[in-house]
């Protein structure tokens, strides 16, 4: 099947991606939920964890909503934890995967209806995000990982998915990244928008995840007290415990565990059973019938994984455009 671009369009066959306001979609980002997210209704309570694809976004919110339950993992209401805000899979003919039952509503209508205090996540870029979180509502956890590493695990990422056959070619997936043409545009963009416009703004945390990964303790007690949630020792410990790498796959990689009990918490990509049931389904009714997690959810969580893949040309064209980018910004990022 041919790679379909289109303007304005809800109904894309899947593979495909969108452009709009500028910027290259997955195809599951429509018109309409672009539009209603920026008047979305966002609570005091709000926690929104925002970030560039494959910058340690389930691994983040993981961590937020495991705070706010002190580390007691059966306390999460996983029919409230899943896809982007900015997602739509309730498309006709439209879904995570064939085995995936029918969404009803896009995941904004989903959200409206969650009890505080909601966790969001969001990909969406800062000129997209909720009016009201600009204006001090809410709160925003804002993850940044360097991009060398984010490029290698974005491809691993978007080529299963097919959004676009050119990215099928490491080395022009590797271009279009540079020149912010993959889904999500750019990371400099993306990255320096939230960094430039936000990073005083007392509604907003940003943690890098190379320092989460190297001191994850440090990172638990920063958003506990963020969400005004202090931990004590015992939770904290929890909170890391269930955090890392190990206990993730184990909980949520479907391709690691591919005959988890009904109890594996969502991730909201994907349901591991041979065949779905024909009519449509809501969230809490998926939780408690099937078995979900998503395959290659949790991929290495390493720093530095660039190096097996990056040439030595692509690392000098990397390190060049980030220099020129990231001049003047105050913002660094260490690359393992």
């Amino acid at each position: 099947m041919e790679n379909v671009t289109v303007e304005m369009e809800h109904k894309l066959p899947r593979p495909g991606v969108s452009k709009l306001d500028g910027l290259t979609w997955p195809w599951m980002v429509t018109r309409e939920t672009l539009d209603a997210m920026k008047v979305f209704e966002v609570r005091e309570d709000d926690v929104w964890v925002v970030t560039f694809p494959k910058s340690g976004t389930h691994w983040a919110l993981e961590m937020a909503n495991l705070i706010l339950v002190d580390g007691h993992e059966h306390k999460i209401n996983r029919a409230e934890v899943g896809h982007p805000a900015e997602f739509d899979y309730s498309i006709p003919g439209m879904s995570a995967s064939s085995r995936r039952p029918q969404r009803t509503l896009p995941q904004y209508k989903y959200i409206q209806n969650w009890k505080a205090p909601r966790v969001v996540m969001s990909h969406l870029p800062e000129e997209q995000i909720p009016e009201q979180i600009l204006q001090g509502k809410g709160k925003v956890v804002y993850v940044i990982r360097n991009p060398k590493d984010i490029v290698v695990s974005y491809w691993h990422f978007a080529v299963p998915w097919t959004f676009d056959k050119r990215y099928e070619d490491w080395e022009c997936f590797f271009q279009m990244f540079l020149k912010g043409e993959t889904i999500y545009g750019s990371w400099f963009d993306h990255t320096l928008n939230y960094w430039n416009k936000h990073r005083h703004d007392k509604n907003f945390l940003f943690l890098k995840y190379e320092d989460m990964k190297q001191d994850t303790t440090k990172a638990v007690i920063q958003m506990a007290d963020f969400l005004d949630n202090p931990l004590s020792e015992e939770s904290i410990n929890r909170v890391v415990e269930l955090t890392s790498v190990k206990s993730m796959k184990k909980r949520f990689d479907t391709s690691v565990n591919p005959k988890s009990p009904k109890d594996v918490p969502s991730a909201g990509s994907e349901i591991t059973v041979d065949r779905a049931p024909s009519g449509p389904m809501t969230p809490e009714e998926i939780i408690t019938k099937y078995p979900i997690g998503a395959p290659k959810l949790v991929r290495k969580g390493i720093t530095g994984d660039w190096k097996s893949k990056l040439t030595v040309a692509q690392n000098e064209a990397l390190d060049g455009l980030f220099r020129e980018k990231m001049a003047g910004s105050g913002l660094t990022v260490r690359f393992e």
